[in-house]
């Protein structure tokens, strides 16, 4: 199926073909080769010795053949790309028919619902994920969900990489100790009629947090760890607090108010370390299938597993706050966050724009808009709960924009 989109085969310096979709470039102008060269050194300390690799993304092919030079013999290379026309033009033009010479490949390509949850699971199960990016990029916009899916497991990558092993320890710990469930917390939560407010530690919630505590009694408040102290300074206990992350640097969030009468909702892979020292009520959460709990569906992030604890605690009305999702006056957090210095891989480089409450452009990052993705997804999912935007940051679509001082008019 054509795409109506303006593909080029270029000739460049090295004498092969090089490729442009909508003047986005695949490979270098000039010197194609060298470029799938650096592509493939950059890698190779992860690479090679790596026995289950999958890749995404031909072009035309210079980068895969690349790879494979540094790749175990006795490795798989799960290669896969839905992009039908440009395998076609990597078969004729490119080095795609060399690449499928190689016994290590098995090469899956084509579009069908189940794609998404074969990459997924086969992404699971390999030692190593590595997206030629420029295919993304040049996909028809017929696959937005797909480029969208492919941000989904890239965050999960970077995550997994970077934080695997601490958070596998940290379950091992966490399962030594028999925790209630987060069933135990709905259980003992009951909403009375108020509405919750989702309490994230963005830039804006130094801006309301004067409002918020005007409103307290009023609400229920659920809190990501990283703004307990911004709320504990101002007079305003939450009702529930919670974390996720795996590093000890975490504990530094409830530090101090280790003694504090608040549940604690955390992750299993948490950091044991701040789960230990904490001696308030404490309720430990899944996200994936555990024969004794409910899954908790957590979008990777805290703030986004504390909007789907909400939802499950039967709120009717939930309100954002602090739910910025973009830099405000060059700021990513409350003035009062917990660690200034803390490792947020998904947002660094911020080189996106999305569109402010007040219509300006601010700046986000790939991180952020997936899970402002991720929440307006699970917004049309409960139509019959009403969602309030009072942050200052980005929209979010399905919700209604309302400063907290116009909520209880």
């Amino acid at each position: 199926m054509k795409k109506n989109r303006d593909i080029q085969l270029l000739n460049t310096r090295d004498e092969i073909y090089s490729l442009a979709v909508n003047n986005i470039l695949l490979h270098s102008m000039y010197h194609p080769l060298k470029e799938a060269s650096n592509f493939a050194k950059y890698r190779e300390d992860e690479i090679k010795s790596k026995k289950n690799i999958v890749i995404y993304g031909v072009g035309l092919g210079y980068h895969v053949l690349e790879l494979l030079k540094l790749i175990d013999e006795k490795s798989t290379v799960d290669l896969y790309d839905i992009d039908e026309e440009i395998v076609e033009i990597a078969m004729e033009h490119g080095v795609l028919k060399e690449i499928l010479k190689d016994n290590r490949i098995r090469f899956f390509h084509g579009y069908n619902q189940e794609i998404l949850v074969d990459l997924s699971l086969i992404i699971k199960k390999s030692d190593i994920f590595i997206v030629f990016k420029p295919a993304v990029r040049v996909l028809a916009k017929d696959y937005i969900k797909f480029k969208e899916a492919m941000d989904r497991f890239e965050i999960g990558v970077i995550g997994l990489k970077k934080f695997g092993k601490m958070a596998q320890d940290n379950f091992i710990l966490n399962s030594k100790i028999h925790y209630n469930t987060i069933e135990k917390f709905f259980e003992n939560f009951s909403v009375n009629g108020r509405p919750i407010v989702l309490v994230a530690s963005g830039p804006s919630l130094s801006l309301n947090i004067e409002k918020l505590k005007e409103i307290r009694g009023k609400v229920n408040i659920f809190a990501v760890g990283s703004a307990l102290r911004a709320l504990m300074n101002a007079g305003i206990k939450p009702d529930m607090i919670a974390i996720m992350d795996p590093q000890e640097i975490v504990y530094n969030q409830i530090k101090g108010y280790e003694t504090l009468d608040v549940p604690l909702c955390f992750l299993s892979t948490a950091s044991n370390l701040a789960v230990i020292k904490y001696k308030g009520p404490e309720f430990i959460f899944y996200n994936e299938d555990n024969k004794n709990s409910m899954v908790i569906q957590t979008g990777r992030s805290v703030a986004t597993a504390v909007l789907e604890i909400a939802i499950k605690a039967g709120a009717n009305t939930i309100i954002f706050v602090g739910q910025d999702l973009a830099y405000l006056n060059n700021k990513a957090h409350c003035d009062d966050y917990a660690h200034a210095h803390f490792d947020d891989t998904l947002n660094k480089n911020t080189n996106k724009l999305v569109e402010g409450i007040n219509g300006s452009m601010l700046s986000t990052t790939t991180g952020l808009l997936y899970f402002k993705k991720w929440i307006e997804d699970k917004i049309l999912a409960n139509p019959k709960v009403k969602f309030i935007n009072s942050s200052a940051g980005a929209r979010i679509k399905g919700t209604i924009e309302m400063g907290l001082e116009e909520v209880f008019k």
